[in-house]
């Protein structure tokens, strides 16, 4: 049985939706996740749907950008959170995860 969207969002708290469960649940179906896909994304820490798709886009799995790298941005986390905060280019996640 699947599980609904919102039941992700909720599961990964704030950081997933910002106190707007119902944005959450949009931004992540506009950017043409399935809520499995969603969820992944969101254990990688990557809390940003649209950077979400944009690594997705690049080659780069859930599984890659929850690798964590201390090199990049002066301080340790996974590489999904980097770039949905803004402190790492797809690029640059390219590069690390050699994708």
């Amino acid at each position: 049985m699947a599980v609904p969207m919102r039941d992700v969002v909720e599961k990964h708290g704030d950081f997933a939706h910002g106190g707007d469960i119902e944005y959450g649940v949009k931004s992540w179906e506009r950017a043409g996740f399935t809520p499995e896909e969603a969820d992944a994304w969101l254990e990688a820490r990557c809390f940003e749907a649209v950077d979400a798709r944009r690594l997705a886009d690049a080659g780069i799995t859930p599984e890659q950008a929850a690798q964590s790298d201390e090199e990049i941005g002066g301080y340790v986390d996974t590489i999904g959170y980097k770039v949905a905060n803004g402190d790492l280019s797809v690029e640059r996640a390219k590069e690390a995860v050699n994708a």
